[in-house]
């Protein structure tokens, strides 16, 4: 089966499987992942309406005289949590994403079963299996890009059950006595038995919004 531009992403960011020296991915596979990454990241930016990182430096710079403590409260606090540090300064040439993700070729190789990344030179999570999703969450300070690019294209499901699943469920709700449903009824109903667990938490925010 031929990879999807998802799954190449998924291995682009995956320190396992793109370090230096790999030949896991093709040249051709990591142009299609940083396209797709690229492309992701261009569509979570238009969906927050975020302006580029470039102004957020310079209004920082422009408004904020306390911009080198904020830094150096980051890096404090980063270390504390077993995370990497941010960028030594926000007075350094921002980075392009294109840029950022062709540093992750130059990483060092993770092992399997391992959870090798550090924190000032020092291991942390001593004793405990890889996670990718752990690695990222370690990096949000130092690469925030790839860490909500991580978190986007890890969330995808690693099988079709789910999917499976609902067609399943599709016979009880398009039947004979029920056969002249609207496309977009049936997808809200679809909708509601996906996310049946999160309904509760929904009444309760709507609820609060209506102050009832």
């Amino acid at each position: 089966m031929k990879a999807t531009s998802l799954f190449k992403a998924c291995l682009l960011l995956d320190p396992r499987y793109n370090f230096k020296g790999a030949n896991r991915l093709t040249g051709t596979d990591k142009t299609e992942a940083k396209r797709y990454l690229l492309s992701l990241n261009q569509k979570l930016e238009e969906l927050n309406g975020n302006r580029s990182k470039e102004e957020d430096l310079e209004r920082t710079e422009e408004t904020n005289p306390l911009a080198n403590v904020s830094a150096f409260i980051e890096d404090y606090v980063a270390g504390l949590f077993d995370e990497d540090a941010a960028p030594p300064s926000t007075s350094e040439k921002v980075k392009s994403p294109i840029d950022i993700l062709n540093q992750l070729e130059c990483r060092d190789k993770v092992c399997l079963n391992t959870t090798p990344w550090t924190v000032n030179g020092e291991p942390t999570h001593k004793g405990k299996p890889f996670s990718i999703i752990e690695y990222w969450k370690s990096k949000r300070l130092h690469n925030p890009l790839c860490y909500k690019l991580a978190m986007v294209i890890y969330s995808a499901p690693s099988t079709q059950v789910t999917v499976e699943r609902l067609f399943s469920h599709l016979k009880f709700i398009l039947t004979d006595f029920r056969n002249k449903l609207s496309s977009m009824s049936i997808k809200d109903i679809m909708l509601l038995r996906m996310n049946s667990d999160l309904l509760p938490q929904t009444v309760e925010m709507l609820l609060k919004q209506l102050n009832l």
